[in-house]
């Protein structure tokens, strides 16, 4: 009987240890998203990875974040070709799920767009401001 208490005993204590270290981190995580050079690490990728897929200039006034699933980006613009206002956008809300990320799947829940004012033309020549 002695043994199985030892063994039991050192299975909490091992698990103890490997609770508090991932809490740790996952605190660690919460503490570091929110600094002010993580938030603009955040921002300035988004908006070079945008600008880059689009091929046009992406600009993002600011990211706040809410734990690890929810995330809103204000204000959002997008210029066309000729560097015109193309897309305007006061919030974009996003919740996203977070255990699919690991297997590289983004499933968004809930998606919110704020205000959005769209910009589209064609000259008279055929050509639109869009790619």
């Amino acid at each position: 009987m002695k043994l199985n208490c030892k063994v039991i005993k050192k299975f909490l204590t091992i698990t103890s240890i490997i609770f508090a270290i991932v809490c740790g981190i996952l605190l660690l995580a919460f503490v570091l998203l929110n600094t002010k050079q993580a938030q603009g690490y955040l921002l300035q990728h988004t908006t070079q990875y945008l600008s880059t897929k689009i091929g046009s200039p992406v600009r993002i006034s600011a990211v706040e974040y809410n734990f690890f699933t929810e995330f809103q980006f204000s204000g959002i613009e997008v210029q066309d070709k000729e560097n015109e206002d193309l897309l305007l956008v006061e919030d974009v809300y996003v919740r996203f799920r977070l255990l699919p990320l690991l297997k590289q799947k983004l499933i968004i829940n809930t998606l919110t767009i704020t205000k959005p004012q769209i910009y589209m033309a064609i000259d008279t020549v055929g050509v639109s401001n869009f790619q």
